[in-house]
């Protein structure tokens, strides 16, 4: 019986991925966690002699995987260099010495267990969407949503949501809700999903045709980021995708390698930026956007063109801050490349055949960069290919592998990688590094499944298109709509909804209306609240002034009350040294010698007597007056001091 030589995890196989990932927890390398599955199958034969398909076959039936031949034949000769076996004419043989293995029953069937119950989460979360699912089923929909979506990136191949598939639109869309809802409210459920995902990692790698080679540390690589990569580690495609590649480029360089970006990348980003800043001005250019995970984070953070402006002229800046090093792209040299026309049309976008973009140009010069500065060097591993271009955008990186192969007749790697598999080889390394960068990147991946399928957008989009046309809704209105987060979430679960994925107009219509509604209960709710912030701080105000006053009217009440002691003292002071000047001069007159004795000196006296207090009378008017302008001196004197200077 012969076996493709490709990944295939059959029912129950996910207990083996699983278990893989704990023989790698308890300290085995990459190619020794193979090896119980290994020897079991061998003791399994019952035939004396044995050949490496028959073990093949034999892990087949007992652990339902496939793992390829050589990977098998290399287990086999560790096994001969520990005498466990020997081989002769082609085919193996045990010996004495050959290990009695450890029940694998046991660690399975808590591995199962395990794996069970998360399969009936799923069918308890399916059922309360209305949804019946086997749970024979459950774990093989997730199996397939990690395969297609996350792990097959390690054989080269480009999967992604927009890639046909096994699955459809509303499993996906399923599977992907499930998982977010685990990784979040569920910590047992999430640490079996992270043994099944890590475990398919490490099952696939199996498949890379030097599984040796993923514990050797990258030699002198140099890795250059495609703008669509760059992009994401600047955020402008969100906080899930920036947080991931941010650890994916950590763990790159923890690896040794080299993270640069071509000045034409540069550039690429600063023209789509500049055509952003142009769209963003008006609500005709945002309606009119393509709907990519960029153009939908510009909307929903209400990204206008100043705002634009300034990413622009922070470019540079944040590309550095992000750990990149922006360097020259090479000239390109004939003796390097050749077949440059040729990547040319096959980079063209099938549907506007524009063979002249800016964004084409952009593409097939840095495959020339990588390919001039390899110099003509060809390697078999990634690990030794001295320069490659990464990339997240499957069309391309596909063309880009074919056109390598077919018309520029290249050999070894190719000039473009992946991010998701240069990410994969790199954690293989040092699986430990980065303990939460393979479940970040699922989430992320789950973040982009669960949105409805680009046909049923462009239908609620031309629909919107007729009502704004037909004045049912203004433009602005038709904006709101299609920044509203509501209004995706709305759609797919129409869509799941619907029973061949198919939405109605007037399904769209209900969409329509309930975002709308939403979008004024929300406008409503936020003009209540900042009525009710201005009451407050009316009330705040008022209350202010009050205090202000009552502050005021004691500080005038301590200010006109300090005046008059001091007044009162004063006072006082001036009456009592008029009223001895007045005494003093009567006892002058009494007692002045000069005067006559007798009653001429008494006439006298008396004389003087009341001419001073005529003119005590007049002074005591006089003081009193002087008395009042000092009292109202005081008090402004007062005043000025406690309120402090004038401003």
């Amino acid at each position: 019986m012969e076996l493709a030589e490709r990944p295939n995890v059959r029912p129950g196989g996910l207990v083996t991925v699983a278990f893989l990932k704990a023989q790698l927890d308890e300290g085995a390398d990459r190619l020794s966690i193979f090896m119980p599955l290994v020897q079991d199958a061998v003791a399994s034969l019952s035939d004396e002699t044995f050949t490496t398909a028959m073990v093949q076959v034999a892990l087949a039936d007992l652990h339902k995987v496939v793992i390829p031949h050589h990977a098998i034949e290399t287990l086999l000769r560790r096994c001969i260099l520990r005498r466990y076996l020997t081989r002769q004419y082609g085919r193996y043989s045990r010996t004495d010495t050959f290990p009695t293995l450890p029940n694998l029953t046991a660690e399975k069937q808590r591995i199962a267990e395990s794996q069970a119950k998360l399969a009936s989460a799923f069918v308890r979360f399916a059922k309360e969407r209305n949804i019946d699912i086997a749970e024979k089923w459950a774990l093989e929909l997730i199996s397939a949503f990690l395969n297609e979506q996350q792990i097959a990136v390690l054989l080269q191949e480009t999967p992604s949501l927009d890639d046909s598939s096994h699955m459809n639109h509303h499993e996906q869309t399923l599977v992907a809700e499930f998982l977010t809802a685990i990784v979040q409210y569920s910590p047992e459920l999430s640490a079996v999903l992270r043994g099944m995902l890590e475990g398919l990692v490490l099952y696939h790698a199996a498949f890379i045709p030097d599984l040796e080679l993923t514990s050797r540390k990258f030699k002198n690589l140099t890795v250059y980021f495609d703008s669509n990569v760059v992009r994401q580690a600047l955020g402008y495609e969100g906080e899930a995708k920036q947080t991931v590649l941010r650890e994916t480029v950590k763990l790159l360089k923890q690896a040794g390698i080299r993270c640069l970006v071509f000045d034409k990348t540069v550039r690429e980003i600063e023209r789509l930026l500049e055509f952003y800043e142009h769209r963003l001005a008006t609500t005709q250019g945002r309606i009119q956007l393509r709907q990519s995970d960029m153009t939908r984070y510009f909307l929903t953070e209400q990204y206008g063109p100043g705002d634009i402006r300034e990413l622009l002229a922070l470019l540079e800046i944040n590309i550095q801050a992000e750990g990149f090093r922006i360097v020259s792209t090479p000239r390109r040299q004939a003796r390097y490349v050749s077949a440059e026309a040729a990547l040319q049309k096959r980079l063209v976008n099938p549907i506007t055949k524009d063979e002249n973009t800016q964004r084409i140009a952009h593409d097939v010069d840095c495959v020339a960069g990588i390919l001039t500065l390899r110099k003509g060097h060809a390697s078999s591993s990634v690990e030794n290919c001295r320069y490659i271009f990464a990339s997240s955008s499957p069309g391309v990186i596909r063309e880009i592998r074919q056109w390598y192969a077919d018309d520029e007749r290249g050999s070894g790697i190719p000039p473009i990688i992946s991010i998701q598999m240069l990410s994969n080889l790199a954690w293989l390394k040092s699986p430990k590094a980065l303990s939460d960068l393979k479940q970040r990147e699922l989430m992320a991946l789950c973040t982009s499944a669960m949105r409805p399928s680009e046909v049923t957008w462009q239908r609620f989009l031309r629909h919107l298109t007729k009502q704004q046309k037909e004045q049912a809704i203004t433009s602005d209105e038709m904006a709101a709509i299609l920044v509203d987060s509501l209004s995706e979430d709305l759609l797919m679960r129409a869509e799941n909804d619907a029973p061949d994925g198919d939405v109605d107009a007037e399904t769209i219509d209900d969409v329509i209306y309930r975002v709308r509604k939403a979008y004024m209960e929300r406008y409503e709710a936020e003009l209540a609240s900042k009525d009710q912030v201005l009451r407050s701080e009316s009330k705040r105000a008022e209350s202010a002034e009050q205090r202000t006053r009552d502050l005021l009217a004691d500080m005038e009440g301590r200010v006109t009350r300090r005046a008059h002691r001091w007044a009162r003292a004063i006072r006082i002071f001036a009456y009592g040294a008029l009223a001895l000047a007045v005494l003093g001069g009567g006892l002058f007159l009494w007692f002045d010698s000069r005067l006559p004795d007798g009653a001429l000196r008494k006439v006298a006296a008396a004389i003087l007597a009341i001419l001073f207090i005529v003119d005590f009378d007049t002074r005591l008017r006089c003081v009193h007056g002087w008395l009042c302008s000092l009292e109202k001196w005081l008090i402004a004197r007062f005043e000025s001091f406690f309120r402090g200077p004038s401003s």
